[in-house]
């Protein structure tokens, strides 16, 4: 494993990595440790000989047409399988030079070791099947992640990384211990953004994950943990093409990796269904040259701020964990608790249920929320004639997490909720981050509702939804106000 004090992040443009090991190496003082020069020159080495393969040169990208951009493939040898694809920029680390060779802020987080460009380099000349269970780590009752914290984390980044550990531990059958036996150890580390390797890595005696600057934030946290789990982007999906556009021209031709595309064979989805609004997908604007500029388009349109979500993961991501580590099997008792909507018993606490957002209890009841220290939201009733609902939440402070509050909206059995949106407040952020106001049209409420934010864009919207139910949610680190419409429908 690449030494604590002197890591790569890797993207797969090898030539432009190559090329920067080279003047890193020839840069390094003579002081520096020996063994980190030949950690170097051995990912340089390898990343060389990616170039030089007969047949394995990466061709002049073709102009795109939108059907090549849905379609594209990469070479098999640029398959990452064991690795994150975040990256959007090429960045090192010394001792000499902590915050990386740029100082920049990435959002990135593939870490590139010696014995992963040996696992690389092999499969450009054998392409062997990934191997999930091998990522995953042990859940039985003595089993746990060991984890430690290196000294470059400030404490109240530890008390952050702390909640984050702490919401997959209350949500799924994962186990977390900080010092523990075992390895390799999981090290939180300030590093030049927020990074990590995807599932548990079969050699060394530790496993980075980065939290740098500007990655202090639970949602984020969540996702790098989740990727550290075995968890890969939602974009990245074999199916993605039924939900997504690209339009790659609109990517630095480096970049273009990142929007690889998993195959059946490759991808597990353990039947859910695509979310816009999971913590593990980009949104529309990630690695965009002009970022006025989508770089994905939802198919349906209205999900396109869904896109990008940072609150915290979402109930298909935990319901996706605890699929992949086996969790369910714990609560397969009769007296577990029977939960509705699509929730199901936590494999903490069998007799209590994991609700999808916006639900707690059996399911059933509406999350009570919070708004400072204040539950919030109300259920109300559709009726044929117009009514009116109006709210804010948040104080205008910075929180450190949302405030959230819900409306359940009931119109009588068989007919429907018609909502039009007047008007929804505040300044508008890439992937709604700061605030957004949510709208649960689909019978599934599983899956995350529409996300609008203040673009001035939603206005005069008109939404309806699939049975008698419609979900509405105000989530504010600062403040988000709303107006909207609503009235029963019969179809």
């Amino acid at each position: 494993m690449l030494s604590k004090d002197l890591c790569v992040i890797f993207f797969c443009s090898l030539g432009l990595v190559a090329n920067a090991l080279d003047t890193l190496v020839g840069n390094l003082l003579p002081e520096e440790d020996e063994g980190k020069i030949a950690d170097l020159e051995y990912v340089r080495e390898k990343l060389n000989a990616f170039r030089s393969q007969e047949g394995q040169v990466l061709p002049t990208p073709p102009i795109w047409r939108d059907d090549d951009e849905r379609n594209m493939t990469l070479p098999s040898w640029m398959d990452t399988s064991e690795l994150s694809e975040d990256t959007e920029k090429v960045q090192f680390r010394s001792a000499k030079d902590p915050e990386g060779s740029q100082g920049k802020n990435i959002t990135g987080d593939i870490i590139l070791t010696p014995q992963q460009v040996d696992h690389l380099y092999a499969r450009s000349k054998r392409q062997a099947s990934r191997r999930p269970r091998e990522m995953r780590w042990p859940t039985d009752r003595e089993g746990f992640v060991p984890y430690y914290f290196d000294a470059s984390i400030a404490e109240d980044v530890k008390r952050k990384i702390g909640e984050a550990i702490e919401f997959w531990e209350q949500n799924t059958c994962v186990r977390f211990k900080e010092n523990g036996e075992g390895r390799p150890k999981l090290r939180f580390y300030k590093g030049a953004g927020c990074f990590s390797n995807v599932g548990k890595i079969t050699t060394g005696k530790e496993q980075d994950l980065s939290i740098g600057k500007r990655c202090e934030h639970f949602g984020i946290i969540a996702h790098e943990i989740a990727h550290a789990l075995g968890f890969y982007h939602e974009q990245s999906r074999y199916d993605r093409d039924q939900f997504l556009d690209l339009n790659l021209r609109n990517v630095e031709r480096p970049m273009v990796a990142n929007f690889r595309k998993e195959s059946p064979a490759t991808n597990d989805n353990y039947g859910l269904p695509y979310d816009y609004g999971s913590d593990m997908h980009y949104s529309d604007e990630g690695f965009a040259i002009n970022k006025h500029i989508p770089v994905i388009m939802a198919k349906d349109h209205l999900h396109q701020h869904t896109m990008g979500q940072r609150i915290g993961p979402s109930f298909l991501d935990v319901l996706a964990m605890n699929t992949r580590y086996e969790c369910h099997d714990r609560c397969s008792s009769p007296t577990a608790a029977v939960c509705f909507n699509g929730g199901y018993p936590n494999p903490n606490n069998c007799k209590e249920c994991i609700c999808p957002w916006s639900f707690e209890g059996d399911c059933l009841t509406r999350d009570q929320g919070l708004n400072g220290t204040s539950s919030c939201g109300v259920d109300l009733r559709a009726e044929t004639h117009w009514a009116t609902l109006e709210a804010k939440v948040g104080d205008g402070k910075v929180k450190e997490r949302h405030d959230h509050c819900h409306w359940l909206i009931f119109a009588e059995e068989g007919k429907r909720v018609e909502i039009r949106i007047e008007s929804i407040g505040g300044p508008f952020s890439h992937a709604c981050f700061w605030n957004n106001v949510e709208f649960k049209m689909k019978a599934d409420v599983r899956n995350s509702g529409y996300r609008m934010c203040g673009d001035g864009q939603e206005e005069e919207k008109v939404l309806v939804s699939e049975t008698n139910l419609a979900v509405v949610s105000a989530y504010a680190r600062t403040s988000q106000d709303f107006k909207i419409s609503y009235r029963s429908l019969t179809i």
